[in-house]
């Protein structure tokens, strides 16, 4: 994690983006970026699950 910081969120449903520069790619052109956007998944910490619970 980056500078071992971390962040809260609210009760709600999410995706996770992800962006990534190729190696040796141009920042500035969007074509030299590959994305991935998660499932939506839901934080509820009112009913807390087990890790790997479905």
């Amino acid at each position: 994690m980056k500078n071992q910081k971390s962040r809260g969120v609210k009760d709600g449903d999410y995706v996770l983006e992800m962006k990534v520069l190729r190696p040796l790619g141009d920042p500035e052109n969007p074509e030299h970026w590959e994305t991935w956007t998660s499932p939506q998944f839901t934080i509820d910490y009112a009913n807390p699950r087990q890790p790997g619970a479905r």
